[in-house]
């Protein structure tokens, strides 16, 4: 903004504060002392109510300090408040290099808000020009109490530079709430999760007083708290693993270095959330419907998350969604040549896995342009840590009459039976007397071990579904019929203990299981559009819905609807499909896969 002040103007503001100068300097009209260190500084109450909001209240209530008119300021030197006087009555920049962070810790305690933007200026443009690997640690610690903001730009600035030697160095005298911090990041600069692992082990051991000694002194009286370099105690170590990324830790870290580590042997937490992460790492069934916030790639660790269409063409390309940023990209498998018939995707553990023709097949993606993706029929389902594949058969019975039965087929267990390419067995799960009529299977989703199998025959002829469920530990099963208001053709997804069906027609399921594992609820909880809405699929990333369907254009590629449902997601997504005047509707399943936990070599760039 132009100073618009005429000189005359000008003249008068610095007579005026010349004068005022002078008048501290004789103190005439003086009528408070203030103490800071071993000084005593006469001023003028009015000035310091002025410019101080701590010298306001202060000097304007009933307190000791107004009654008597004197001051004494225990934390602020001698040196510190005469350069706070100096921007008081003589209205000047006072701010060196040497001296900002005392002039602003003292103006953040005597809330002097005019001196507090100048310091935080000043800082602003130290940390675009100065700030350093070397001294970034030290600025965080000068900075930590006195403006978040800033502080937080620190922490950026130490997260794009966390593999830094210097960095490395002083990673001690983080707290608890900036290692969790820079652990929370996504843009974290690691090369491997183990890093992050290896760093806050480092930092818990260089912290771990889980109470201060004690030191007596002379007189053996006083008891002085000697504190860690963090300040902090050993048992901050489980909430700080759970910022890190689950599905990123290698298997030897896992096993390794969390396994035999003696403070987390020494703490339950400690191995309850190594069990936690180890449990997820090893089903792949989690990693195909619910992505959880401690899984989520690292931006600058070259980790992609896409959804990955689950049917392939002979020529070995699907569709990818990136849930960076929401657009469509294809997958080429290399040195795949499959027939269109019933060739499907799986995903596990940065790998990716065909089913054709009996078997099971590995295979590495790579990124490619372009887009041309026919769709076969057919369910194949991880189901906790199973391969299945489900199928109905038409027979006449008795009477002549024709019905569908329904038969689930174990393939193999994934990934433990999992053999060059070879299923190792099969186990028919026939579901016996369980006829209905004229059904297909419209999608398979499970909670634990329990199945549960949507049937439902062509559009328009059956009003409702018909929901099977099938516990292969109880070897039995059940039917619910007539569970929705409609045939409108649904997709599903879950999240924990629940499962979730979305129908077309926007009406949003919860789906929950009984104490004896075979009983359904099954309860509306939502309608999040009128009308029918082509749908592709539905899957829950990082506490959030995101549905890919054949929505209207619209200004943006996606929208966030405003309704949610509380517990499970916060916001919901609406993703246009990518693909046009195709036949069949693709099956939509989570995947994360991190380029670095392969060779480079097989990806092209994002």
């Amino acid at each position: 903004m132009a100073d618009n002040k005429t000189d005359s103007e000008v003249d008068l503001t610095k007579d005026f504060l010349e004068a005022l100068l002078c008048l501290k300097d004789e103190a005439t009209l003086t009528d408070v002392v203030v103490v800071a260190g071993e000084t005593e500084f006469p001023c003028h109450r009015v000035i310091l109510a002025a410019a101080s909001e701590f010298f306001k209240a202060a000097l304007t209530t009933d307190m000791r300090e107004a009654r008597e008119g004197k001051i004494t300021l225990h934390d602020v030197t001698a040196d510190v408040f005469s350069t706070l006087l100096s921007s008081i009555y003589e209205h000047k920049n006072v701010l060196t290099d040497d001296n900002l962070f005392d002039v602003w810790a003292a103006a953040d305690m005597l809330q002097m808000r005019s001196l507090i933007a100048q310091c935080v200026a000043k800082c602003k443009k130290i940390f675009d020009t100065e700030l350093s690997t070397e001294n970034c640690i030290d600025y965080l610690i000068k900075v930590r109490l006195l403006n978040p903001q800033i502080k937080q730009q620190a922490l950026e600035f130490i997260g794009n530079h966390f593999s830094d030697f210097q960095i490395q160095l002083k990673l001690t005298l983080l707290k608890v709430d900036e290692l969790k911090s820079l652990m929370t990041m996504k843009g974290l600069n690691v090369s491997l999760e183990d890093d992050a692992i290896e760093r806050v082990l480092l930092w818990t051991e260089g912290n771990q007083h889980s109470k201060p000694p004690e030191e007596k002194s002379p007189d053996s009286k006083i008891v002085t708290p000697l504190s860690a370099p963090g300040s902090v105690s050993v048992h901050d170590l489980p909430d700080i693993l759970e910022c890190t990324r689950y599905l990123l830790i290698s298997e030897a870290c896992l096993h390794g270095t969390l396994a035999i580590h003696p403070l987390i042997k020494s703490d339950p937490r400690c191995r309850s959330i190594v069990e936690k992460i180890s449990y997820y790492q090893a089903h792949p069934h989690l990693h195909q419907s619910w992505c959880p916030p401690a899984a989520v790639h690292r931006e600058n660790s070259g980790m992609t998350n896409v959804l990955l269409v689950c049917q392939l063409t002979n020529t070995g390309h699907l569709e990818a969604l990136d849930l960076r940023d929401m657009t469509w990209k294809q997958i080429t498998l290399e040195s795949v040549n499959l027939p269109y018939n019933f060739s499907k995707v799986l995903y596990y553990k940065s790998e990716i896995y065909i089913y054709c023709n009996k078997r099971l097949d590995k295979h590495f993606p790579k990124l490619e342009k372009g887009r041309s993706l026919p769709f076969s029929e057919g369910i194949i389902r991880v189901v906790y840590d199973s391969l299945y594949m489900y199928s109905t058969e038409a027979r006449k019975d008795t009477d002549g009459e024709v019905k569908t039965m329904v038969r689930p087929v174990k393939l193999c267990n994934f990934p433990a039976s999992f053999n060059n390419s070879k299923l190792q067995f099969k186990t028919e799960l026939n579901l016996g007397d369980c006829w209905i009529d004229g059904m297909k299977i419209a999608d398979v989703i499970h909670i634990g071990l329990t199945q549960i199998i949507f049937l439902a025959t062509d559009r328009g002829i059956q009003e409702s579904y018909t929901v099977l469920t099938n516990n292969e530990m109880f070897t039995t099963y059940s039917s619910y019929p007539d569970q929705f208001g409609s045939s409108s053709r649904l997709v599903t997804f879950s999240h924990y203990r629940e499962a979730f069906a979305l129908q077309e027609n926007g009406c949003l399921w919860r789906i929950q299981l009984g104490e004896n594992l075979m009983k359904l609820k099954i309860t509306q909880e939502l309608v999040l559009w009128e009308g029918e809405i082509r749908l592709n699929g539905a899957v829950l990333y990082n506490d959030q819905l995101v549905i890919v369907g054949d929505f209207p254009d619209q200004s943006e590629d996606s929208t966030t609807l405003d309704r949610s449902l509380a517990g499970v997601f916060q916001s919901i997504r609406k993703v246009k499909r990518s693909y046009d005047n195709l036949m069949g509707i693709p099956e939509i399943s989570l995947a994360v896969l991190p380029k670095t936990l392969l060779n480079d070599c097989y990806f092209l760039d994002l």
